[in-house]
Protein backbone atom coordinates (compact mmCIF):
# COMPACT_ATOMS: atom_id res chain seq x y z
CA UNK A 1 0.00 0.00 0.00
CA UNK A 2 2.99 2.25 0.89
CA UNK A 3 4.15 2.31 -2.83
CA UNK A 4 1.10 2.25 -4.38
CA UNK A 5 0.28 5.97 -2.11
CA UNK A 6 4.22 7.07 -3.33
CA UNK A 7 3.13 6.61 -6.91
CA UNK A 8 -0.22 8.31 -6.40
CA UNK A 9 1.21 11.34 -4.91
CA UNK A 10 4.11 11.08 -7.68
CA UNK A 11 1.25 10.78 -10.47
CA UNK A 12 -0.19 13.74 -8.87
CA UNK A 13 2.72 15.61 -9.09
CA UNK A 14 3.62 14.98 -11.92
CA UNK A 15 0.88 15.69 -13.72
CA UNK A 16 0.62 19.18 -12.49
CA UNK A 17 3.62 19.94 -13.37
CA UNK A 18 3.04 18.88 -16.94
CA UNK A 19 0.07 20.35 -16.98
CA UNK A 20 1.59 23.54 -16.69
CA UNK A 21 4.93 23.04 -19.02
CA UNK A 22 3.77 20.14 -21.34
CA UNK A 23 6.02 17.36 -23.11
CA UNK A 24 9.09 18.94 -25.89
CA UNK A 25 8.30 17.98 -29.19
CA UNK A 26 5.35 15.32 -28.00
CA UNK A 27 2.56 16.84 -26.13
CA UNK A 28 1.83 20.84 -25.93
CA UNK A 29 1.38 21.86 -22.19
CA UNK A 30 -2.22 22.16 -21.06
CA UNK A 31 -2.72 17.89 -22.73
CA UNK A 32 -0.48 16.06 -21.14
CA UNK A 33 -2.56 13.36 -18.83
CA UNK A 34 -0.59 11.30 -16.74
CA UNK A 35 -2.25 7.84 -16.27
CA UNK A 36 0.08 6.06 -13.99
CA UNK A 37 3.70 5.29 -12.60
CA UNK A 38 5.25 2.15 -11.23
CA UNK A 39 8.53 1.10 -10.80
CA UNK A 40 10.80 0.47 -13.73
CA UNK A 41 12.04 -3.42 -13.85
CA UNK A 42 15.60 -2.05 -14.61
CA UNK A 43 16.84 0.17 -12.03
CA UNK A 44 19.79 2.59 -12.47
CA UNK A 45 23.09 2.25 -10.26
CA UNK A 46 22.00 5.87 -8.34
CA UNK A 47 18.55 6.52 -9.54
CA UNK A 48 15.21 5.27 -9.92
CA UNK A 49 13.48 4.72 -13.07
CA UNK A 50 9.53 4.73 -13.54
CA UNK A 51 7.97 3.72 -16.11
CA UNK A 52 4.52 6.51 -16.73
CA UNK A 53 1.98 6.01 -18.82
CA UNK A 54 0.88 9.27 -20.73
CA UNK A 55 -2.77 9.66 -21.99
CA UNK A 56 -2.83 9.99 -26.21
CA UNK A 57 -5.36 11.28 -28.66
CA UNK A 58 -8.40 8.60 -28.94
CA UNK A 59 -8.06 7.43 -25.65
CA UNK A 60 -4.70 5.56 -25.97
CA UNK A 61 -1.73 5.79 -23.51
CA UNK A 62 1.96 6.07 -24.47
CA UNK A 63 4.62 4.57 -22.37
CA UNK A 64 7.65 6.63 -21.03
CA UNK A 65 10.67 6.41 -18.55
CA UNK A 66 10.98 8.65 -15.78
CA UNK A 67 14.46 9.11 -14.38
CA UNK A 68 15.09 10.28 -10.60
CA UNK A 69 18.32 11.00 -10.04
CA UNK A 70 20.19 11.64 -6.61
CA UNK A 71 22.21 14.88 -5.73
CA UNK A 72 21.12 17.90 -6.73
CA UNK A 73 20.59 18.34 -10.57
CA UNK A 74 23.79 17.76 -12.21
CA UNK A 75 23.30 14.53 -13.70
CA UNK A 76 20.20 14.93 -14.79
CA UNK A 77 20.89 17.94 -16.76
CA UNK A 78 24.24 16.66 -18.17
CA UNK A 79 22.27 13.53 -19.36
CA UNK A 80 19.55 15.69 -20.87
CA UNK A 81 21.91 17.69 -22.66
CA UNK A 82 24.20 14.88 -24.00
CA UNK A 83 21.37 12.93 -25.26
CA UNK A 84 20.09 16.09 -27.30
CA UNK A 85 23.49 16.13 -28.54
CA UNK A 86 23.29 12.77 -29.59
CA UNK A 87 19.98 12.75 -30.98
CA UNK A 88 20.56 15.77 -33.16
CA UNK A 89 23.93 14.06 -34.38
CA UNK A 90 21.44 10.78 -35.39
CA UNK A 91 22.78 8.59 -32.78
CA UNK A 92 20.72 5.79 -31.83
CA UNK A 93 19.33 7.16 -28.14
CA UNK A 94 16.02 7.89 -26.52
CA UNK A 95 14.45 11.07 -27.36
CA UNK A 96 14.42 13.55 -24.41
CA UNK A 97 10.76 15.27 -23.41
CA UNK A 98 11.55 16.89 -19.99
CA UNK A 99 14.26 17.71 -17.48
CA UNK A 100 13.66 19.21 -13.96
CA UNK A 101 16.70 20.34 -11.89
CA UNK A 102 15.52 21.66 -8.87
CA UNK A 103 14.14 18.25 -7.04
CA UNK A 104 10.97 20.72 -5.92
CA UNK A 105 8.34 18.88 -7.96
CA UNK A 106 9.27 15.35 -7.15
CA UNK A 107 11.89 15.16 -4.28
CA UNK A 108 14.57 14.77 -6.68
CA UNK A 109 15.65 16.26 -9.66
CA UNK A 110 13.98 14.01 -13.11
CA UNK A 111 14.21 13.44 -16.48
CA UNK A 112 12.01 11.61 -19.02
CA UNK A 113 12.34 10.16 -21.68
CA UNK A 114 11.74 7.93 -24.74
CA UNK A 115 10.95 4.10 -23.72
CA UNK A 116 12.55 2.40 -26.29
CA UNK A 117 10.34 -0.61 -27.86
CA UNK A 118 12.62 -3.35 -28.39
CA UNK A 119 12.16 -5.59 -31.56
CA UNK A 120 14.80 -8.38 -30.56
CA UNK A 121 17.60 -9.26 -33.53
CA UNK A 122 17.14 -12.62 -35.33
CA UNK A 123 20.82 -13.82 -34.11
CA UNK A 124 23.21 -12.94 -31.49
CA UNK A 125 25.55 -11.79 -34.58
CA UNK A 126 23.46 -9.44 -35.57
CA UNK A 127 22.55 -7.86 -32.40
CA UNK A 128 27.03 -7.32 -31.40
CA UNK A 129 27.15 -5.93 -35.07
CA UNK A 130 24.57 -3.68 -34.63
CA UNK A 131 25.90 -2.96 -31.04
CA UNK A 132 29.58 -1.98 -32.25
CA UNK A 133 28.09 -0.16 -34.70
CA UNK A 134 26.65 2.31 -32.71
CA UNK A 135 29.81 2.55 -29.97
CA UNK A 136 31.72 3.36 -33.26
CA UNK A 137 29.57 6.36 -33.74
CA UNK A 138 29.62 7.48 -29.95
CA UNK A 139 33.35 7.42 -29.98
CA UNK A 140 33.51 9.97 -33.02
CA UNK A 141 32.34 12.82 -30.49
CA UNK A 142 35.49 14.82 -29.81
CA UNK A 143 35.91 16.68 -26.47
CA UNK A 144 35.42 19.92 -28.16
CA UNK A 145 31.61 19.00 -29.07
CA UNK A 146 30.97 18.01 -25.22
CA UNK A 147 31.94 21.68 -24.15
CA UNK A 148 29.54 22.49 -21.47
CA UNK A 149 28.06 18.74 -20.95
CA UNK A 150 31.26 16.52 -19.93
CA UNK A 151 34.85 18.01 -18.94
CA UNK A 152 38.23 15.93 -19.00
CA UNK A 153 40.10 14.94 -15.81
CA UNK A 154 42.83 15.30 -16.78
CA UNK A 155 45.97 13.34 -18.51
CA UNK A 156 44.51 10.10 -19.95
CA UNK A 157 44.85 6.85 -19.03
CA UNK A 158 46.98 8.51 -15.81
CA UNK A 159 43.61 10.30 -14.37
CA UNK A 160 41.90 6.83 -13.71
CA UNK A 161 44.14 5.77 -10.95
CA UNK A 162 44.21 8.97 -8.79
CA UNK A 163 39.96 7.75 -8.51
CA UNK A 164 41.04 3.84 -8.13
CA UNK A 165 43.55 4.51 -5.35
CA UNK A 166 40.96 6.56 -3.52
CA UNK A 167 38.37 4.03 -3.92
CA UNK A 168 41.14 1.08 -2.55
CA UNK A 169 41.95 3.27 0.28
CA UNK A 170 37.96 3.85 1.52
CA UNK A 171 37.33 0.14 0.99
CA UNK A 172 40.70 -0.47 3.06
CA UNK A 173 39.68 1.40 6.06
CA UNK A 174 35.88 0.74 6.09
CA UNK A 175 35.67 -3.00 5.71
CA UNK A 176 37.38 -5.80 6.99
CA UNK A 177 37.18 -8.74 4.32
CA UNK A 178 39.43 -6.25 1.86
CA UNK A 179 42.25 -5.66 4.11
CA UNK A 180 43.73 -8.93 2.75
CA UNK A 181 43.29 -8.75 -0.46
CA UNK A 182 44.26 -5.11 -0.27
CA UNK A 183 47.94 -5.48 -1.54
CA UNK A 184 47.01 -7.53 -4.46
CA UNK A 185 44.59 -4.49 -5.73
CA UNK A 186 47.33 -1.96 -4.61
CA UNK A 187 50.03 -3.48 -6.85
CA UNK A 188 47.73 -3.71 -9.62
CA UNK A 189 46.97 -0.57 -9.77
CA UNK A 190 50.35 0.47 -9.30
CA UNK A 191 51.94 -1.78 -12.14
CA UNK A 192 48.82 -0.55 -14.60
CA UNK A 193 49.70 2.91 -13.08
CA UNK A 194 53.54 2.80 -14.38
CA UNK A 195 52.40 0.61 -17.68
CA UNK A 196 49.69 3.68 -18.34
CA UNK A 197 52.46 6.17 -18.67
CA UNK A 198 53.47 5.14 -21.72
CA UNK A 199 49.89 3.89 -23.06
CA UNK A 200 48.98 6.79 -25.54
CA UNK A 201 44.91 7.79 -26.05
CA UNK A 202 42.73 9.61 -28.28
CA UNK A 203 40.40 11.08 -26.00
CA UNK A 204 36.33 10.63 -27.44
CA UNK A 205 33.21 10.58 -25.63
CA UNK A 206 33.11 6.60 -24.20
CA UNK A 207 29.49 5.34 -22.45
CA UNK A 208 31.41 3.94 -19.54
CA UNK A 209 28.62 1.16 -19.13
CA UNK A 210 28.53 -0.86 -22.40
CA UNK A 211 27.20 -3.51 -21.69
CA UNK A 212 24.28 -5.40 -23.36
CA UNK A 213 21.99 -4.57 -20.65
CA UNK A 214 22.12 -0.65 -22.10
CA UNK A 215 21.37 -1.54 -25.68
CA UNK A 216 18.04 -1.81 -26.96
CA UNK A 217 17.34 -3.61 -30.63
CA UNK A 218 14.69 -1.72 -32.50
CA UNK A 219 14.47 -2.11 -36.19
CA UNK A 220 18.17 -3.76 -36.57
CA UNK A 221 19.55 -0.57 -35.02
CA UNK A 222 21.06 -0.77 -31.46
CA UNK A 223 20.06 2.46 -28.98
CA UNK A 224 22.53 3.14 -26.07
CA UNK A 225 20.76 4.15 -22.98
CA UNK A 226 21.72 5.17 -19.28
CA UNK A 227 24.29 7.40 -20.27
CA UNK A 228 25.30 7.95 -16.66
CA UNK A 229 28.81 6.72 -16.99
CA UNK A 230 29.67 8.87 -19.79
CA UNK A 231 33.01 10.37 -19.80
CA UNK A 232 35.63 12.10 -21.89
CA UNK A 233 38.31 8.94 -22.22
CA UNK A 234 40.14 6.69 -24.94
CA UNK A 235 37.13 4.64 -26.54
CA UNK A 236 39.71 1.64 -25.98
CA UNK A 237 38.14 1.71 -22.30
CA UNK A 238 34.54 0.65 -23.20
CA UNK A 239 35.94 -1.88 -26.06
CA UNK A 240 37.79 -3.57 -23.26
CA UNK A 241 34.59 -3.11 -21.04
CA UNK A 242 32.56 -5.00 -23.38
CA UNK A 243 34.81 -7.41 -24.64
CA UNK A 244 35.15 -8.43 -20.84
CA UNK A 245 31.44 -8.76 -20.36
CA UNK A 246 30.85 -10.74 -23.37
CA UNK A 247 33.99 -13.36 -22.58
CA UNK A 248 32.14 -14.03 -18.90
CA UNK A 249 29.18 -14.29 -21.26
CA UNK A 250 30.90 -16.74 -23.52
CA UNK A 251 32.77 -18.54 -20.22
CA UNK A 252 29.76 -19.27 -18.40
CA UNK A 253 27.78 -20.58 -22.01
CA UNK A 254 30.77 -22.87 -22.57
CA UNK A 255 31.41 -21.24 -25.71
CA UNK A 256 35.31 -21.82 -27.06
CA UNK A 257 34.80 -21.28 -30.77
CA UNK A 258 32.51 -18.47 -32.20
CA UNK A 259 32.57 -16.12 -28.94
CA UNK A 260 30.28 -13.38 -28.96
CA UNK A 261 33.19 -11.36 -27.65
CA UNK A 262 35.17 -11.91 -31.03
CA UNK A 263 32.46 -11.07 -32.78
CA UNK A 264 31.70 -7.73 -31.63
CA UNK A 265 35.20 -6.90 -31.86
CA UNK A 266 35.56 -8.01 -35.12
CA UNK A 267 32.22 -5.73 -35.71
CA UNK A 268 33.50 -2.76 -34.32
CA UNK A 269 36.86 -2.56 -36.27
CA UNK A 270 34.84 -3.70 -39.63
CA UNK A 271 32.76 -0.68 -38.76
CA UNK A 272 35.81 1.29 -38.81
CA UNK A 273 36.47 1.41 -34.91
CA UNK A 274 40.24 1.63 -33.93
CA UNK A 275 42.07 0.04 -30.55
CA UNK A 276 45.18 0.18 -29.12
CA UNK A 277 46.26 -1.17 -26.03
CA UNK A 278 43.89 -3.09 -25.74
CA UNK A 279 45.58 -5.75 -23.29
CA UNK A 280 46.07 -2.93 -21.19
CA UNK A 281 42.57 -1.68 -21.18
CA UNK A 282 41.03 -4.95 -20.66
CA UNK A 283 43.16 -5.00 -17.37
CA UNK A 284 42.03 -1.27 -16.57
CA UNK A 285 38.70 -2.10 -17.36
CA UNK A 286 38.54 -5.61 -15.14
CA UNK A 287 40.30 -3.68 -11.63
CA UNK A 288 37.44 -1.06 -12.16
CA UNK A 289 35.03 -3.09 -12.24
CA UNK A 290 36.62 -5.78 -9.35
CA UNK A 291 36.77 -2.38 -6.82
CA UNK A 292 32.62 -2.04 -8.09
CA UNK A 293 31.88 -5.76 -7.29
CA UNK A 294 33.97 -5.09 -3.67
CA UNK A 295 31.31 -2.23 -3.08
CA UNK A 296 28.77 -4.40 -3.82
CA UNK A 297 29.47 -6.88 -1.19
CA UNK A 298 29.37 -4.45 1.85
CA UNK A 299 25.53 -2.82 1.83
CA UNK A 300 26.56 0.35 3.67
CA UNK A 301 29.71 1.00 1.34
CA UNK A 302 27.59 0.76 -1.95
CA UNK A 303 24.44 2.95 -0.40
CA UNK A 304 27.67 5.48 -0.24
CA UNK A 305 28.33 4.92 -3.54
CA UNK A 306 25.99 3.94 -5.91
CA UNK A 307 22.88 3.28 -3.54
CA UNK A 308 19.68 1.07 -4.75
CA UNK A 309 21.48 -2.62 -5.79
CA UNK A 310 22.16 -3.00 -2.33
CA UNK A 311 18.80 -4.57 -1.89
CA UNK A 312 19.38 -6.64 -5.52
CA UNK A 313 22.66 -8.40 -4.12
CA UNK A 314 20.84 -10.08 -1.39
CA UNK A 315 19.24 -12.47 -3.72
CA UNK A 316 22.15 -15.54 -3.47
CA UNK A 317 21.76 -16.50 -7.38
CA UNK A 318 22.73 -12.46 -7.72
CA UNK A 319 25.52 -13.03 -5.41
CA UNK A 320 26.75 -16.44 -6.89
CA UNK A 321 26.99 -14.70 -10.50
CA UNK A 322 28.85 -11.89 -9.12
CA UNK A 323 31.18 -14.25 -7.22
CA UNK A 324 31.80 -16.03 -10.92
CA UNK A 325 32.46 -12.45 -12.77
CA UNK A 326 34.63 -11.65 -9.98
CA UNK A 327 36.71 -14.87 -10.46
CA UNK A 328 36.73 -14.22 -14.14
CA UNK A 329 37.96 -10.46 -13.87
CA UNK A 330 40.69 -11.41 -11.29
CA UNK A 331 41.71 -14.02 -14.30
CA UNK A 332 41.90 -11.13 -16.53
CA UNK A 333 43.17 -8.63 -14.64
CA UNK A 334 46.25 -10.81 -14.42
CA UNK A 335 46.18 -11.71 -17.99
CA UNK A 336 45.31 -15.78 -17.69
CA UNK A 337 43.02 -18.01 -19.01
CA UNK A 338 39.87 -17.18 -17.38
CA UNK A 339 39.33 -19.77 -14.49
CA UNK A 340 35.90 -22.27 -15.10
CA UNK A 341 32.92 -20.50 -13.67
CA UNK A 342 31.76 -23.69 -11.82
CA UNK A 343 34.96 -23.05 -9.38
CA UNK A 344 33.62 -21.30 -6.29
CA UNK A 345 34.46 -17.83 -6.22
Amino acid sequence: MGRRSKSARLVEKLQAYLESRGLDGLIPAGRVSVKSLSLYEKQGLSNEMYLVKIGTAGGGAKDLMLRLYAGDGKKALREYKLLKLLGRKNLPVPKVYAVEVSGKILGKPFLIMEKVEETPPREEREAMDAAAMSLVEVHKLEPVELEGILERKGAYPLSEFNDLKAMLVVLAFSTHRILGSFPKYWKQVKMLEVEGRSVSSTPRLVHGDYGLDNVVHKEGKAYVVDWESAEIAEPTLDVAYTCNMLGFGDELAGRRENKLSDSFLEAYRRHGGTTRDLDFYKRLAALKLLLMIEILGFPSLFSIFVGRLRKTMKKPEVRLLFGKLREYLLCALEDKQAAPTSRNP
